[in-house]
């Protein structure tokens, strides 16, 4: 764990030593955070949602618009076409995996009854703020995973739109330059 985040054994022992209103503001505290985690969480899986949609219609698009022209195709068309090709899939691959169901803890009856300290409201509260510190964290863990792969995604859907536009653009960038540049880069 980082310098910033404090371990369960550090938290304990502050909580010993609050008082009853400071632990009651923990706790408060500690329900925003978490309830703001799982916000979120929600956030990142509906942007990888939509993007693994988007990345579904644009493997349709170039399956259905390019597919029976790749034989007639220049070099200045296929390559760029290809890259985008491998972009988007990996972009789609990024957004799936992104919202990938992974295994999380959660609050077990024994977070929530705590049987050594069911009796003291208090001490079951300091308990309470425990779990949701340790929940919060593991939450942060998850959700930083996911914005990292949706930033790979993003960056490989703007590489694919990138491609479309240089195999769009080439062949009209080829015929332009072909009288200027033909005695160097093109064979007659």
């Amino acid at each position: 764990m980082s310098a910033k985040h404090l371990t369960a054994h550090e938290l304990k022992g502050l909580l010993t030593s609050e008082s009853a209103a400071s632990i009651d503001e923990l706790y408060t505290f500690g329900q925003m955070l978490l309830s703001e985690c799982l916000d979120r969480s929600k956030q990142l899986d509906a942007k990888a949602t939509s993007l693994s949609g988007y990345t579904g219609v644009i493997v349709a698009l170039l399956v259905t618009t390019f597919a029976s022209k790749l034989v007639g195709m220049r070099r200045a068309e296929l390559y760029p076409l290809m890259v985008a090709g491998l972009c988007v899939i990996g972009a789609g691959g990024m957004a799936v995996w992104a919202i990938w169901i992974r295994g999380y803890q959660w609050f077990s009856d024994r977070d929530w009854f705590a049987p050594s300290v069911i009796q003291s409201p208090q001490r079951l509260k300091q308990f309470h703020v425990l779990a949701m510190h340790s929940y919060k964290h593991q939450h942060e863990a998850i959700n930083a995973d996911k914005a990292a792969r949706l930033q790979v995604a993003y960056w490989l859907l703007a590489t694919c739109v990138l491609m479309l536009m240089a195999a769009l653009f080439a062949p009209k960038i080829v015929d332009i330059s072909r009288p200027l540049l033909g005695h160097l880069f093109y064979s007659q």
